[in-house]
């Protein structure tokens, strides 16, 4: 059923529902047994989320973070940085300023560190659901970007669903962005996607559902 509604460019439940209460848990469930089938891996055998960690800071590899995404989303919406800023921004190391306990977020470093030192959910976030297609490949639990840098401040959210479609004789994924204003309602937007543990940056075609 689930390669059914995939061919069909359907989202299936609850794997392609990742915010309603079943779909959450599910993808829970998948990075545990990811983490459980990586640390049974020979230790001359580099795991994905070893791998992942030469090109994400933030990320785990082993699910959709949707955690991570949903906080670093709203501390930047928070925070004294634009899309202008973020551009410029080299993401290299700088010094960390305070107010009081508080990190001030003034650089894309300072907004990744606070990313990785929070906890818990800040909050919800609207999202919206897309299909995606590419000449490449598309995994289970992809990252989607805004940019062709594929670095996690470009983040806007994972595939779900990814595998190849043969009902278009090429590779296609179900999956869910953060509906960010600029991204869905501006034109001429692009997106890419990095399989989890993989450097190569794919250009992606996609259309909201």
């Amino acid at each position: 059923m689930h390669q059914f509604q995939f061919e069909n460019h359907k989202p299936y439940y609850p794997q392609d529902f990742p915010w309603s209460y079943d779909g959450w848990q599910y993808n829970k469930l998948v990075g545990e047994a990811n983490q459980i089938k990586a640390s049974k891996l020979p230790k001359s055998q580099v795991s994905v989320q070893q791998s992942e960690k030469n090109y994400s800071v933030i990320f785990n590899a082993n699910k959709c973070d949707w955690t991570n995404l949903r906080n670093m989303v709203l501390l930047m919406k928070y925070s004294k940085m634009d899309r202008k800023t973020i551009k410029k921004d080299s993401g290299q190391p700088d010094f960390a300023q305070y107010d009081g306990p508080e990190r001030i977020i003034n650089s894309v470093h300072d907004l990744l560190q606070t990313t990785k030192s929070v906890e818990n959910d800040i909050t919800d976030v609207n999202e919206q659901q897309s299909n995606f297609v590419n000449d490449g490949t598309i995994e289970d639990n992809a990252r989607l970007y805004s940019d062709s840098s594929g670095t996690d401040i470009h983040c806007v959210g994972f595939v779900t669903t990814g595998a190849m479609n043969l009902n278009l004789g090429k590779y296609s994924g179900i999956g869910t962005i953060i509906a960010q204003k600029w991204l869905i309602e501006e034109n001429g937007h692009k997106l890419y996607v990095r399989n989890p543990g993989k450097s190569k940056v794919y250009s992606v075609s996609f259309r909201v559902i």
